[in-house]
């Protein structure tokens, strides 16, 4: 959480939101069991979702809802199948959307921010180079050149 607070972005409250119902999930745990099989229907299709949406404004609670579970069921089930936070995982789809189209294309990093789904370049890059360890400008150039 203190990650999330420091890095801000658009995802942050998504993050956050996904982590604080992860941590009420657990303290109200009554079982310690971790679910080792294939992921229900109904997570699998949340999978889906943000994977053709992960450029949208998406939110635990809405996808939870048209899922059909409760918030902090979908943030415990995500983790434990998928192995990452709802937010993260969003985030890490847009950023490999967004190297792809930085590869890929020769739009500008603002276009490219915005398509992937960042409010701004600013949230982008600081994302980006968390993420990879090069702004996404370092990155084009270092492509440019091998």
């Amino acid at each position: 959480m203190y990650r999330e607070l420091r890095q801000r972005d658009e995802i942050t409250p998504l993050v956050l939101e996904g982590l604080a119902l992860e941590l009420l999930g657990e303290a109200f745990r009554s079982d310690g069991k971790v679910c080792k099989r294939n992921p229900p229907k109904w997570l699998a299709e949340v999978k889906t979702r943000i994977h053709d949406e992960f450029t949208r404004r998406l939110t635990l609670t809405n996808c939870a809802q048209s899922a059909g579970v409760h918030p902090i069921h979908l943030a415990q089930s995500f983790r434990i199948h998928f192995g990452d936070s709802f937010g993260h995982y969003v985030r890490r789809l847009r950023i490999e959307f967004a190297s792809r189209q930085i590869l890929e294309t020769k739009h500008t990093l603002a276009d490219i921010a915005l398509a992937a789904g960042f409010s701004d370049q600013s949230h982008f890059c600081r994302a980006f180079k968390l993420a990879t360890g090069f702004s996404p400008r370092q990155y084009r150039c270092l492509l440019a050149q091998a």
